[in-house]
């Protein structure tokens, strides 16, 4: 059965699909330039919803400035397993600012030589990017903060339940 079309409702439905199969569900929207608006557009409908069915649910939005693209141009060191160690890429200083980090990303990995699609090169950067170079980004300290107060509601309500 294919999901809604309306992004709130495929929220909401994904979570009714798999509910049981996961105790912390990660929500990423793309910040479009305001992270709060996409937060509060993008996430906190589709999770209100689940919530009304499922009122346990704990929730955490990923949302980066612009695109998650920018998270990945955190970190010249992750560049290094892609292009190799004697490459050094030319990563804007303050990625959060890209006006277009899809861009930007592809341009280097351009310049690199990378060839091997955008799939691999984002699996990659998920295994090589260091949390040290993510969190000089304010979106990934909120997402961090985020994460580690549901973590410990979670765990709250495990020691309650025991």
């Amino acid at each position: 059965m294919p999901y809604p079309p309306k992004r709130d409702d495929r929220i909401a439905a994904a979570v009714a699909e798999h509910w049981g199969a996961f105790t912390l569900l990660v929500i990423h929207a793309d910040g479009a330039g305001d992270p709060d608006e996409a937060r509060q557009t993008c996430v906190t409908p589709g999770t209100a919803l689940a919530e009304q069915e499922f009122p346990s649910l704990v929730s955490v939005p990923c949302v980066p400035v612009r695109e998650l693209e920018a998270w990945m141009l955190a970190d010249a060191e992750a560049f290094h397993t892609l292009l190799g160690r004697g490459a050094s890429p030319s990563l804007p200083a303050d990625p959060e600012r890209e006006a277009d980090p899809k861009q930007t990303l592809r341009r280097i990995l351009q310049d690199g030589d990378f060839r091997r699609g955008s799939e691999r090169a984002h699996r990659l950067f998920g295994e090589e990017v260091r949390f040290e170079a993510l969190r000089k980004l304010a979106a990934f300290q909120r997402f961090e903060a985020d994460l580690c107060e549901a973590i410990q509601a979670i765990a709250r309500a495990s020691d309650a339940a025991d």
